[in-house]
């Protein structure tokens, strides 16, 4: 499968518009659920998730609904959203290809809040940001990357990892690399319309508020991916070290997150009906415990 993986509000959904207006078959829809009509002001070009975004595994292949089981071999060629949660527990049978995106992380803090308060609203409710954002700034961020990171690491599948920004920058030639990269065609002249930099209403400006202690390693971090720069030895060393003081201070803040984060409570897939793709066709359904020790 292409995999298309990231942290929330790092610019997946982009990515599967691209592939989708690209040519490419895909599970999800843009809209699950009642998304069109509750939070579609936070990505009104469409989400592109499925039952598929917390992993493609046991608990949801075969489907629980309908009993439907997707053979690797026949959706080789399907674009798929799976978060990196979801990503670390797919069975390595299904990653063919895996376009991974991060966004800056003052960015990320200020778009999730802006989706918060979207949900908030539409069910009537006052934002709660001790409740829907209980660790300090950064940290979700960092969990969701240092945890793709270290699965790059122990898995070494084909991925390819580049910033958000790095798309609004330059996105005919960004396209053009991950599409001839993927090497399954598809029209690239299509897909350069799906990138609108209008749609990216957090600029860094409007993320200064967050701070963190950790702030240097973060921007160290995002920097390297979004210059395409390795993550040698000493750097990696580094996050493995800063990961642990993280991991303290999380189990003192926070004290049964990483028990929640673990059972995936954040990612129950969206109710989806339908049957298994096949025949190329466009489907409508459809604590982390070890060190990096090397990445590519």
């Amino acid at each position: 499968m292409i995999i298309v993986t990231g942290t929330k509000r790092s610019g997946t959904s982009m990515w599967m518009q691209i592939l989708v207006n690209g040519g490419f078959a895909y599970i999800g829809e843009a809209f699950p659920r009642d998304w069109g009509s509750k939070i579609r002001d936070a990505n009104p070009e469409g989400f592109y998730e499925s039952a598929l975004a917390g992993g493609v595994w046991w608990r949801t292949n075969p489907s629980p609904r309908t009993g439907a089981w997707l053979h690797p071999q026949s959706v080789e060629k399907y674009a798929v959203k799976v978060f990196i949660r979801g990503l670390a527990r797919t069975d390595f049978a299904y990653i063919g290809r895996v376009v991974a995106t991060m966004r800056e992380w003052r960015q990320y803090e200020a778009s999730l809040r802006r989706l918060f308060r979207i949900q908030a609203k539409n069910r009537g409710k006052e934002f709660d940001e001790k409740k829907v954002a209980p660790l300090p700034p950064g940290f979700d961020w960092w969990l969701e990357n240092y945890e793709l990171i270290r699965d790059i690491a122990t898995r070494r599948y084909a991925v390819h990892v580049l910033s958000y920004a790095s798309l609004l920058r330059k996105p005919e030639e960004t396209i053009a690399k991950v599409f001839d990269w993927i090497n399954l065609g598809g029209d690239k002249k299509k897909a350069y319309e799906v990138v609108k930099k209008e749609l990216n209403t957090q600029r860094a400006r409007q993320g200064r508020a967050f701070k963190s202690d950790f702030a240097e390693i973060f921007d160290e971090l995002y920097h390297r991916v979004d210059k395409s720069r390795p993550l040698d030895k000493a750097f990696l060393d580094k996050m493995n070290e800063t990961h642990v003081k993280i991991v303290e201070i999380i189990q003192e803040v926070a004290p049964n997150y990483l028990r929640i984060r673990e059972r995936m409570e954040d990612l129950e897939p969206p109710p989806q009906d339908g049957e298994a793709p096949d025949g190329g066709e466009k489907a409508k359904n459809e604590k982390p415990k070890k060190q990096v020790s090397q990445a590519r």
